[in-house]
């Protein structure tokens, strides 16, 4: 088993409806200054008098961020996904040499019909006080997010799709969650029932893990789902008739052969499947 965690910067100042911030703060995207607030779950940007160019206004969803830190120069100069395209426009250049740090979201993105894809936002304020009051905001607004997973255990086949599971898993996954600041765990399957087997007889599990996503084919997620029902049964069942809904969530990340579940539900791209866990949706 391996694991990894991240956190968010919070404010015990933030209402958690994340409505509307007091005051408007200016800050630098992709080289063009804008001032930006909080306002109806946005982050909103207007550029300042003067600017005549086609970005004028622009907004990222507060409900789309999955995670906000605020970052050194120098760390914030290899973005793990580029910000290129998000408001159709390249990246401005970094100003190395100023001391205050960087703000980065990371933030989904849909970039077509059933396709979702992470980018990199970097906003640069002109006072470090500012981006800590926008991240503060932004992390509470996403800590209020009840239905955004809190840790996720991952069940990989390592031979579904001829070994692509355990590939996408430690190439494409692991990067996402990191960068979406989501605490993980994740087993390798060994042999036919592991999955289930594990499930039944962990304590609490619905405690510990708010999803048990599988990252193979529909074997591994049929594995999953009956583990999640026959523990559901075992622990509420007093009577033939008396029958309980799991409490814990189950996903699918498909790399199989066939991924007909995935397929179904319209979640064929194994990135985009990723994010609508990562957002809750």
């Amino acid at each position: 088993m391996a694991s990894d965690s991240g956190g968010l910067l919070l404010s015990t100042e933030f209402h958690s409806d994340a409505k509307t911030t007091d005051t408007s703060i200016i800050c630098r995207f992709n080289g063009i200054n804008y001032t930006v607030h909080i306002s109806d779950g946005a982050l909103r940007f207007h550029s300042l008098p003067g600017y005549t160019g086609p970005l004028k206004e622009q907004e990222i969803f507060l409900r789309n961020i999955l995670s906000a830190k605020l970052v050194g120069k120098n760390q914030s100069r290899r973005p793990l996904f580029s910000p290129r395209d998000f408001f159709s426009r390249r990246t401005g250049v970094y100003d190395a040499s100023a001391a205050t740090p960087e703000l980065q979201l990371c933030v989904a993105k849909r970039v077509g019909e059933q396709k979702w894809r992470l980018k990199t936002v970097v906003l640069d304020f002109e006072s470090a006080e500012f981006g800590e009051r926008i991240c503060a905001d932004i992390g509470q607004f996403i800590e209020g997010l009840r239905s955004r997973p809190k840790r996720l255990m991952f069940f990989i086949n390592p031979i579904s799709g001829g070994g692509q599971a355990l590939r996408l898993m430690t190439r494409r996954i692991i990067p996402h969650l990191k960068a979406a600041a989501m605490p993980f765990d994740y087993i390798v399957t060994t042999h036919s029932g592991h999955a289930r087997e594990w499930i039944l007889e962990q304590p609490d599990i619905g405690k510990a893990f708010d999803g048990l996503i599988a990252v193979g084919g529909d074997g591994i997620f049929n594995e999953i789902l009956d583990g999640v029902i026959h523990r559901a049964q075992d622990e509420k069942i007093t009577s033939k008739s008396d029958l309980s809904s799991p409490t814990v969530r189950v996903g699918i990340i498909p790399a199989g052969s066939t991924d007909s579940i995935g397929c179904c539900i319209g979640l064929g791209d194994p990135v985009s499947a990723l994010i609508h866990i990562l957002l809750g949706v």
